[in-house]
């Protein structure tokens, strides 16, 4: 039975009102209930379609697999796909190249221009911002939190050329803004929300009627103190599904991941517990450090983005021809997707690139030299892509290698399948649209950032470590705690630290 938050839900989707915003906490019932209205649009009939607006292609699968309505009648995309469909027939009078996929795929700043110009099209063309408002005169924006200023004008436009807009969104779940973007974020938002004709809330934790419905009620009230700049409180009697582990980190290094003796035991064997269980920490090299220190116990998780790939791919391209400068996009590569490849290794492969592999080298130095000839021989991404290949086999096979750990498998196999393509603009729009198609499916168990977990769900999950560290009291790290508390249905663990722990969390 839908409870009365979710009545007037409903009731608000479905009103003549041209902007309905929905505060939709994670986990009670966003995507069911922007589904369920999307089906009964599709019930009345009407000739238009209803478009659902989202940031991921993952989402648009997720869609696409809740959705029970005619593909005639609903159209879902994501809001750099629509505006490319939007200004790809004008992209001469635009400035903009033919391929705005394979163009976008280079650089995030290209996407974004691609929808200031679709943004700008439906401003000031009445033919196209009509044609938009009859074929869509419902859009749904999903998460629409993590719109860029760009895609928040683009959505808009949309509306100001006579589309209702119906938003879903959590202000606790935007985790991708920085701290100089916070203030205009922040007041943007506020303006959006006095804008709108309609405010409502989801309220009703329905994710967790499958696993611990205290947990859930339990994250509900943890986000309110979070949002109101308050310290979650920990009961004395936990509420079934949480757990907590006392635990300080002692490692030397700053980086690191060391517990004492007495407190390794019951953290690794949670690490080492149940299926479906996510590991969650906020920085990358924190994920790097867990994944080492339980011995490897659960892969990293590397989501759906390919940040060093794409970095990688754009240094080879404007480095072609030059064997020192690709040799140094192969290193950086290296040791953002690996551990080991020390600075003594990235300073012999440049140099031997360089020189033309001209030195008599021994040893380690001499399969070094190896990688940097094949650069030399190809001083371009396919030359890179066999260097790459070759530090594989080394590290799979040579004692030499044997420190070397390849640790995002997916981006580093990726950059070797670069070198079957001729064209890497090309090859990368390609892999990308291959990720999107194929998706790529979390392991049972994994370690990952909070960020690169966000939209996903698991059945258990263990966020650590928590203390003043990683957990500092920000607007951002209050946010980034209740994505990672949010992700678990059944079972939710908390390794704090006795000595600096967060005050984001009292115990």
């Amino acid at each position: 039975m839908d409870h009365p938050s979710e009545v007037r839900v409903q009731a608000a989707l479905r009103s003549d009102q041209k902007l309905v915003i929905i505060t939709a906490p994670a986990g009670c019932g966003k995507t069911h209930q922007a589904s369920k209205f999307v089906s009964w649009r599709a019930s009345v009939d009407q000739p238009s379609r209803t478009l659902v607006l989202t940031h991921t292609n993952a989402a648009v699968a997720v869609f696409r697999d809740r959705i029970k309505a005619p593909r005639s009648r609903v159209e879902i995309s994501t809001i750099h796909g629509l505006a490319i469909q939007i200004a790809s027939p004008y992209h001469e009078y635009l400035g903009l190249p033919k391929d705005l996929a394979s163009w976008g795929n280079e650089a995030q700043d290209n996407f974004d221009h691609i929808t200031e110009c679709a943004t700008r099209l439906i401003d000031t063309s009445s033919n196209i911002s009509g044609m938009l408002a009859t074929r869509f005169p419902f859009v749904i924006c999903d998460e629409h939190q993590d719109s860029t200023k760009k895609q928040h004008e683009f959505v808009m436009s949309l509306h100001r050329a006579g589309s209702r807009l119906r938003v879903f969104t959590d202000p606790m779940q935007a985790i991708y803004i920085d701290t100089k973007g916070l203030a205009e974020y922040e007041e943007r938002w506020a303006s959006f929300r006095a804008s709108a004709d309609i405010n409502e809330r989801l309220e009703i934790p329905r994710r967790w009627e499958k696993g611990s419905i205290a947990l859930g009620a339990w994250i509900l009230k943890a986000r309110d103190s979070l949002e109101a700049g308050l310290p979650i409180t920990l009961p004395v009697d936990l509420p079934d599904g949480l757990r907590v582990l006392i635990a300080k980190n002692v490692s030397p290094s700053a980086n690191g991941y060391r517990l004492s003796e007495e407190q390794t035991t019951p953290v690794r064997r949670a690490m080492r517990g149940p299926t479906s269980q996510l590991i969650l920490t906020p920085r990358k090299i924190m994920v790097q450090a867990l994944h080492a220190w339980s011995g490897r116990a659960a892969p990293i998780w590397e989501g759906h983005s390919r940040d060093a790939l794409s970095a990688y791919a754009k240094q080879c391209a404007n480095a072609i021809g030059n064997p020192a400068e690709i040799a140094k996009a192969v290193a950086t590569f290296v040791q953002a997707t690996c551990v080991g490849f020390t600075g003594p290794l990235f300073a012999c492969l440049v140099e031997e690139a360089q020189h033309g592999c001209i030195k008599n080298r021994t040893k380690r130095p001499a399969q070094i030299q190896k990688l940097a000839s094949l650069i030399c021989d190809s001083p371009n991404h396919l030359g890179a892509a066999l260097a790459l290949k070759e530090l594989k086999r080394l590290i799979d096979q040579e004692p030499n290698f044997r420190d070397l750990k390849i640790y995002y498998r997916r981006e580093f196999y990726d950059a070797i399948r670069l070198g079957e393509i001729a064209d890497i603009t090309n090859g990368l729009a390609l892999l990308a649209a291959q990720r999107r198609l194929l998706g790529g499916t979390m392991p049972s168990r994994a370690v990952s950032t909070i960020h690169k977990a966000k939209g996903l769900e698991c059945d258990h999950a263990i966020v650590i470590p928590c203390d003043a560290k990683e957990f500092p009291d920000s607007p951002q790290k209050r946010r980034l705690l209740y994505v990672a508390l949010s992700r678990a249905v059944q079972s939710l663990t908390l390794v704090i630290c006795p000595d600096t722990p967060t005050t984001l969390i009292q115990h």
